[in-house]
Formats: C-alpha cells, structure tokens, sequence
C-alpha cells in the first residue's frame, strides 16, 4: 500500500517470486484488497491522492505581487538545488 501512497501504478516483482513463489502474486493482491476495502479506495484513488498530495503545484508568487528579491531568487535556487542533489543520490542508490 506504500507503494500507492507513493503514486506507484505499477510495481515489479520478480524478485518476490524467487522468496514465496507463484502464490505471492495472489497474497499481495488479496492483501491490497483486503486494505483498500477497508479504506474504500481503489488503488488508483490511493495513487492519485498521493501525486496530488505530493506534486510541485506550482512556483511561489512573490510575497509583495511585483518582482521577486534576490533573497528570495537565492532561497529558490537553493530549495531546487537540494532537489535535485536528493534526485541525483536516488538515481544514484539505483545503480
């Protein structure tokens, strides 16, 4: 269920059928049943809450309506820096 609070609409595992088998396949999706009857959700209703939820929505307007501050310019940059160095460990951790 983790992996739809994440966005995920698809997940492999192929790996999972080298630990339990055919039969994971049918304990993971009774399980996600189970869990998303108990919410009354699809796993598509989970997913798109968690995009919406977890998305960029947009960029900040300036707090006075006219131009932005260098301060301002400065913190962005920053923000999107810190992005992408955690972007850059991830794609990296995948390697």
């Amino acid at each position: 269920m983790e992996y739809g609070r994440a966005g995920a609409s698809f997940v492999q595992l192929y790996t999972e059928f080298g630990y339990d088998g055919v039969g994971a396949c049918r304990r993971i999706k009774d399980e996600l049943v189970s869990l998303l009857r108990a919410e009354g959700k699809t796993w598509r209703d989970v997913a798109q809450e968690s995009v919406q939820k977890l998305s960029l929505q947009g960029p900040p307007q300036p707090a006075h309506g006219g131009e932005a501050t260098i301060e301002q310019l400065i913190e962005e940059a920053e923000e999107l820096k810190s992005l992408l160095d955690k972007l850059g460990e991830k794609f990296n951790e995948s390697l």
